[in-house]
Order: C-alpha cells, then structure tokens, then sequence
C-alpha cells in the first residue's frame, strides 16, 4: 500500500484513520499476519478452557485424491521430480517437496 507522499507500508500492514469535521482524530498501522493469526487463534484454542473439536481433514482428503488423480493420468515418463518442482509458478518448496499426511 502506497500511502500519501509516496511512503510504502511493509507487507502485510494497513492504515487505520479515522476523521472527524475534517481533522485526524485517529491514525494507526497494524499488523495483519495471516499466518499470526492463525497461530494466535490456534494457541487459544489449545490452551484455552473449552475442548479442542476434533481436525475437519475432509479438504486435505480431496486435494491429496485429486493429486493423486491428476498424479495417475500423466503418462509414463512426464513425472515431475523436486528438481522440476522448484522451478514451478507459485510452489514455494524450501528443501525437499512437502507432504501431507491426512487421517
């Protein structure tokens, strides 16, 4: 986000300004962290007084079948390996390829 004379807010930061009668009367930048977020939320619910419902795997379970699928239909030879994986669009492999275990 490019703000009033041309300052950039770092990655995942947002202004907040409220105005009143043509007067700032409120001007704030806070962190909006998707991945804080959902650590802050899970720790409160782990640590927190009600019990933990059960994981909804269900989502993982389609995506690892639908890999799976596509996976099945490329014909022999045309399988990617992790060395092609790293130079894919939008796959952020760190090391080796990830994988998820649902059950």
């Amino acid at each position: 986000m490019t703000v009033a004379g041309g300052w950039q807010l770092e990655r995942n930061h947002h202004r907040v300004v409220a105005a009143r009668d043509g007067r700032i009367v409120h001007d704030q930048v806070v962190e909006d962290s998707p991945l804080r977020t959902a650590i802050s939320d899970a720790i409160g619910k782990l640590t927190g007084p009600l019990p933990v419902e059960p994981l909804e795997l269900g989502p993982l379970r389609r995506i690892a079948a639908l890999a799976e699928y596509l996976r099945a239909q490329q014909p022999a030879g045309q399988t990617l390996d992790a060395e092609d994986e790293r130079d894919l669009p939008g796959l952020a492999v760190a090391g080796e390829p990830m994988s998820v275990q649902a059950g």
